[in-house]
């Protein structure tokens, strides 16, 4: 569950890339669930589709930033 995901569990210089993640993993829940509903609330939907591509930029930066931690720092996955 997302809310297991506790911003304290984790190193300092990540906690704020941490609380960026859940954020925005919890809105593109929200947008998928919208959009699969879209027969009950077309208005709703066609908001959630709208608001996909804004999304997935955020979450692109905040991939770009959790990268360039792990390289200032010296870390390989």
């Amino acid at each position: 569950r997302i809310m297991d995901l506790r911003v304290e569990d984790h190193p300092a210089p990540l906690k704020e890339l941490h609380r960026k993640q859940v954020e925005l993993i919890g809105a593109q829940k929200n947008i998928f669930s919208a959009l699969k509903e879209l027969n009950e609330d077309p208005v709703r939907a066609f908001a959630a589709y709208r608001a996909l591509p804004l999304v997935s930029r955020e979450m692109a930066v905040v991939r770009a930033e959790f990268a360039g931690f792990l390289k200032r720092e010296n870390i390989s996955l």
